[in-house]
């Protein structure tokens, strides 16, 4: 006489209850653990998003009043500290023709922004903050060498303190980029 598995299953009561109750734990831990995972995500993607505007607004803040006085190689200088502190921070504040003015990046400098930009998305933003001037306050997912980075981007708008340099015929100067490597709050 042989062993015939589904006979055993088919005659006996006790082994499909249980048999049907481990496959209901299975599923149900397993959509638990999905759960969570994407909780733990979307988390990390708003902390993300929250600490990538406060520090786009720091930048902004220490550097735009350099800007408006006319003292560039202030805002230089505060931008190569800031990646002396920060190595996996990239900054860069760049025109309406999307021509890196300034950036935490020396190379980057007098290049086009979308020669940096890995993420199609990324762009277009750009496009339509260019255009129009408002902040979406949008994260850019990026892998730049197998690592995780976000991308936020900040309208440079034309104020009455910027039109002694560039005039009062244009709504937006250009832009902020922020990229942030998320490979710390990942490992954690």
């Amino acid at each position: 006489m042989r062993f015939n598995p589904m006979t055993l299953f088919r005659e006996r009561l006790w082994i499909q209850v249980v048999s049907t109750l481990a496959l209901i734990l299975v599923a149900a831990f397993g959509i638990t653990i999905v759960l969570s995972i994407r909780s733990q995500d979307k988390s990390l993607h708003e902390q993300s998003r929250i600490s990538s505007e406060m520090l786009s607004a720091s930048i902004e803040g220490a550097t735009f009043d350099a800007l408006g006085a006319g003292r560039n190689e202030n805002v230089v200088r505060q931008l190569h500290r800031l990646k002396e502190r920060m190595p996996s921070l990239e900054a860069s504040i760049f025109d309406f023709n999307r021509s890196i003015t300034f950036s935490t990046m020396a190379a980057a400098t007098g290049k086009e922004l979308d020669g940096f930009l890995l993420n199609p998305a990324a762009a277009a933003a750009v496009n339509r903050m260019l255009a129009d001037g408002k902040d979406t306050g949008e994260l850019f997912d990026e892998t730049i060498d197998g690592a995780a980075y976000i991308s936020i981007f900040k309208p440079i708008l034309n104020e009455i303190s910027c039109h002694h340099c560039h005039g009062s015929s244009r709504q937006v100067l250009g832009g902020l980029h922020v990229r942030t490597s998320l490979e710390t709050a990942v490992q954690l």
